[in-house]
Protein backbone atom coordinates (compact mmCIF):
# COMPACT_ATOMS: atom_id res chain seq x y z
CA UNK A 1 0.00 0.00 0.00
CA UNK A 2 1.04 3.75 -0.57
CA UNK A 3 -0.03 6.87 1.23
CA UNK A 4 -0.42 9.86 -1.10
CA UNK A 5 -0.44 13.40 0.33
CA UNK A 6 -1.54 16.01 -2.47
CA UNK A 7 -1.71 19.56 -1.65
CA UNK A 8 -4.19 21.76 -3.66
CA UNK A 9 -4.22 25.38 -3.30
CA UNK A 10 -7.46 27.41 -2.84
CA UNK A 11 -6.23 29.96 -5.31
CA UNK A 12 -4.03 30.91 -8.01
CA UNK A 13 -0.87 32.79 -8.14
CA UNK A 14 -3.22 36.10 -9.34
CA UNK A 15 -5.78 35.07 -6.51
CA UNK A 16 -8.61 33.77 -8.53
CA UNK A 17 -10.47 30.50 -6.88
CA UNK A 18 -10.25 27.84 -8.05
CA UNK A 19 -12.64 25.62 -6.54
CA UNK A 20 -13.94 24.41 -9.64
CA UNK A 21 -10.59 23.08 -10.76
CA UNK A 22 -10.30 21.39 -7.32
CA UNK A 23 -13.67 19.42 -7.65
CA UNK A 24 -12.72 17.92 -11.20
CA UNK A 25 -9.77 16.83 -9.71
CA UNK A 26 -11.38 15.51 -6.38
CA UNK A 27 -13.78 13.54 -8.98
CA UNK A 28 -10.55 11.62 -10.49
CA UNK A 29 -9.31 11.00 -7.13
CA UNK A 30 -12.64 9.34 -6.50
CA UNK A 31 -12.34 7.93 -9.45
CA UNK A 32 -8.94 6.29 -9.26
CA UNK A 33 -8.15 5.58 -5.55
CA UNK A 34 -11.66 5.29 -4.26
CA UNK A 35 -11.71 7.78 -1.95
CA UNK A 36 -9.88 10.61 0.10
CA UNK A 37 -8.92 12.30 3.34
CA UNK A 38 -9.02 16.27 2.96
CA UNK A 39 -7.84 19.03 5.37
CA UNK A 40 -7.55 22.48 5.12
CA UNK A 41 -4.72 23.59 5.60
CA UNK A 42 -1.92 27.05 5.56
CA UNK A 43 1.69 27.15 4.07
CA UNK A 44 4.26 29.90 3.93
CA UNK A 45 7.30 30.27 2.03
CA UNK A 46 10.06 32.26 0.97
CA UNK A 47 10.52 33.15 -2.75
CA UNK A 48 13.74 33.57 -4.34
CA UNK A 49 13.40 37.23 -4.91
CA UNK A 50 13.16 36.87 -0.37
CA UNK A 51 9.46 37.92 0.06
CA UNK A 52 7.59 35.28 2.08
CA UNK A 53 4.11 34.12 0.84
CA UNK A 54 1.30 32.38 2.71
CA UNK A 55 -1.83 30.72 1.46
CA UNK A 56 -4.46 27.70 2.25
CA UNK A 57 -4.55 25.23 0.22
CA UNK A 58 -6.04 21.28 0.80
CA UNK A 59 -4.31 18.23 1.67
CA UNK A 60 -5.33 15.03 0.17
CA UNK A 61 -4.30 11.77 1.69
CA UNK A 62 -4.77 8.83 -0.62
CA UNK A 63 -4.63 5.08 0.81
CA UNK A 64 -3.74 3.00 -2.21
CA UNK A 65 -2.12 0.56 -4.44
CA UNK A 66 1.24 1.26 -6.27
CA UNK A 67 -0.34 0.97 -9.75
CA UNK A 68 -2.87 3.90 -8.57
CA UNK A 69 -0.15 5.94 -6.78
CA UNK A 70 1.98 5.80 -10.59
CA UNK A 71 -1.50 7.16 -11.79
CA UNK A 72 -1.85 9.63 -9.57
CA UNK A 73 1.31 10.69 -10.11
CA UNK A 74 1.10 11.06 -13.72
CA UNK A 75 -1.87 13.36 -13.02
CA UNK A 76 -0.19 15.26 -10.78
CA UNK A 77 1.57 17.42 -13.62
CA UNK A 78 -1.97 18.08 -15.72
CA UNK A 79 -3.04 19.15 -12.26
CA UNK A 80 -0.22 22.06 -11.93
CA UNK A 81 -1.36 22.56 -15.05
CA UNK A 82 -5.17 22.96 -14.40
CA UNK A 83 -4.45 24.76 -11.40
CA UNK A 84 -1.76 27.17 -13.18
CA UNK A 85 1.01 26.50 -10.81
CA UNK A 86 4.45 26.47 -10.82
CA UNK A 87 4.88 22.90 -8.67
CA UNK A 88 2.76 20.69 -7.03
CA UNK A 89 3.35 18.96 -3.32
CA UNK A 90 2.85 15.53 -4.56
CA UNK A 91 4.00 12.71 -1.34
CA UNK A 92 4.35 9.05 -1.54
CA UNK A 93 5.51 6.83 0.48
CA UNK A 94 4.96 3.26 1.64
CA UNK A 95 2.45 2.82 4.38
CA UNK A 96 1.28 -0.35 6.45
CA UNK A 97 -2.40 0.61 6.42
CA UNK A 98 -5.24 -1.31 8.56
CA UNK A 99 -8.83 -0.27 8.78
CA UNK A 100 -10.31 -1.79 11.65
CA UNK A 101 -13.92 -3.06 12.04
CA UNK A 102 -15.63 -2.45 15.82
CA UNK A 103 -15.81 -5.39 18.04
CA UNK A 104 -18.60 -7.32 17.66
CA UNK A 105 -20.99 -7.23 20.91
CA UNK A 106 -23.41 -9.90 21.88
CA UNK A 107 -26.33 -9.05 23.30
Amino acid sequence: MREVTIILPMRDNTGATLKSERLTIESTLLTLASGFTRELVSGVWTAANGRRHMDRSYRYDVICSNMVAHSLREAASGWASLLRQDVLYYGDRSANVHFIAPLSTVA
